[in-house]
């Protein structure tokens, strides 16, 4: 039989042990209560429809407030996000700090997610705009991506502009990995690829990395002839 004085330290202790959950959720739940200034733009972002700078800034606002408060990937991910759509809305002059900003936010993504591709995609486009060009580092990047998710469906066409630009610093193994990223896009998307070949250098990366199958380089070659 449970003594009076023995209910006392049992209703103590559950009370003390109550506090302790709710202190250690606490910052959980002021991190999703910042969180829901941002739900309907990020939600629009995520559905790709364009969205005024105004808005991005508050998401990004939203979303910096929220990782303060605890280590999120998804809040993480919609902070890159935002910042990375937001350098295109300001002046040239204002953009490295937005760059700067979208990569610190893709690592911390990564180091929750490290088998995250399109956080390792983000990261290397993000590493060449700081750097002002492709390197060997902003190549390793987009090599981890590939290799982590070589067939995401949304992915492939995106990826496919930074392998392109960053061609030229894969080593050989890389670019053996890489290479059939090309048939792949072709496959899923030639108007996407049609489009990245607009521009003259990267048409010739993809004229050579389609190369190895004569049939998707004679298509590919025949829907750019009738391009625009």
């Amino acid at each position: 039989m449970i003594k009076g004085s023995d209910r006392y330290v049992i209703f103590l202790v559950g009370l003390l042990f109550a506090a302790g959950l709710a202190y250690l959720g606490f910052p959980r739940g002021v991190a999703a209560f910042k969180a829901l200034d941002g739900v309907r733009i990020a939600n629009a972002v995520a559905q790709g429809k364009p969205q005024e700078p105004e808005d991005l800034r508050r998401l990004a606002v939203s979303r910096a407030q929220s990782l303060v408060w605890g280590s999120n990937p998804a809040y993480a991910n919609e902070l890159a996000v935002a910042y990375r759509l937001l350098s295109r809305e300001v002046p040239p002059e204002t953009r490295k700090s937005l760059w700067e900003a979208a990569y610190t936010a893709s690592e911390t993504e990564l180091r929750a997610q490290p088998l995250n591709a399109y956080a390792w995609w983000r990261l290397g486009v993000m590493r060449s705009a700081l750097d002002g060009a492709t390197t060997a580092r902003s190549a390793s990047f987009q090599w981890h991506s590939v290799r982590l998710q070589p067939h995401a469906m949304n992915l492939v066409p995106l990826r496919l502009r930074a392998i392109s630009d960053n061609w030229f610093q894969f080593d050989a193994g890389q670019r053996r990995d890489v290479r059939p990223q090309f048939a792949i896009a072709w496959r899923q998307d030639p108007k996407a690829v049609i489009r990245i070949a607009a521009n003259p250098r990267r048409q010739a990366v993809i004229r050579a990395g389609l190369a190895i199958d004569p049939r998707l380089l004679g298509a590919f070659e025949s829907a750019l002839s009738k391009s625009p």
